[in-house]
């Protein structure tokens, strides 16, 4: 691409690091990231503090830190009537950039940023919502007609809330039919998720764009041991089987680039944290209370 781009856009790959990504670069599994690697410069960015989704995604779309924006985890809790909730775009205490960007007379599409529901009202731009929103049901997109437009376009889109995981996602993926089950549900996830970033690439006006895939997150969650460099080969089998999802993922960012609407576009890849092994746990309710320093109101059985 020569001269000034454009365009902006962001692909959001969550908890994604270097590290990670390095291993299947090496192997030529990750062509298109490869490229744009290549081709354009590339590094190590401080997350957030707490490095959490939904406060660094917040300091992304806000350029605010979090003690600014005020999201510092998925719930926030009431100290007044000791009950915790959703965070909620009304709690973001900023503009974000997109409404900024928006204000100034671009187009600008954010699809499935994490704290982004309710959706923010955009005057010449779109919006769906992220991973916190209720269901389908629920007016998850700005403008209000283009939900109906996704339903009839993608039937299966949905939320988290509403589709039906693999029950190997709540396990430790030891068993070889958990893992098998858990990277097959996560790889549909990926794939509805690409799916709905595919058609309003190519179906929207935009000038600034941010589209965000959340699968790597879980998978990380679930099989960091098989995707850290240090320990992945202790499993060959389910190491390859992850080589195989991040081919994918790097397919589908092939996709994107190749679309006409992205051809001048300025690309940005980004995550909102990294990833890396438990070696210990505190759980600091317990050592307060060891210390003298709490007491539990009423009887705890469990």
């Amino acid at each position: 691409m020569g001269g000034a781009a454009k365009k902006l856009l962001i692909l959001a790959l969550d908890s994604v690091n270097r590290e990670a990504l390095q291993p299947h670069l090496d192997a030529g599994r990750m062509p298109n990231l490869a490229r744009l690697i290549g081709r354009g410069l590339s590094g190590v960015l401080h997350s957030t503090t707490p490095a959490h989704t939904a406060p660094a995604w917040t300091t992304l779309a806000t350029g605010k830190h979090p003690g600014s924006h005020g999201v510092v985890n998925f719930r926030r809790f009431d100290p007044r009537t000791q009950q915790s909730r959703l965070n909620t775009t009304q709690d973001v205490a900023h503009k974000t950039v997109w409404q900024l960007l928006d204000e100034a007379g671009l187009n600008v599409g954010v699809v499935s940023q994490p704290e982004s529901y309710p959706v923010r009202a955009l005057r010449n731009g779109f919006v769906v919502s992220g991973l916190e929103t209720p269901s389908t049901q629920c007016a998850f997109t700005w403008p209000h007609a283009l939900k109906e437009e996704i339903l009839a376009k993608l039937p299966d889109f949905c939320f988290r809330s509403e589709h039906v995981r693999d029950k190997s996602l709540g396990k430790d993926w030891d068993a070889w039919d958990d893992f098998s089950g858990g990277m097959a549900s996560l790889t549909a996830e990926n794939e509805r998720a690409h799916a709905l970033n595919v058609y309003l690439a190519a179906a929207r006006p935009w000038d600034v764009l941010f589209l965000y895939y959340q699968a790597t997150d879980a998978l990380f969650h679930k099989a960091w041991r098989w995707c850290d460099p240090a320990t992945r080969d202790e499993d060959r089998p389910r190491a390859a089987r992850i080589g195989e999802f991040f081919a994918r993922l790097d397919g589908m960012l092939g996709e994107i680039l190749a679309l006409p609407q992205a051809r001048d576009a300025l690309v940005l890849v980004c995550s909102d944290h990294g990833h890396g092994p438990v070696c210990e746990l505190v759980r600091v309710n317990n050592l307060l209370a060891s210390l003298g320093f709490l007491r539990r109101a009423g009887l705890i059985t469990q």
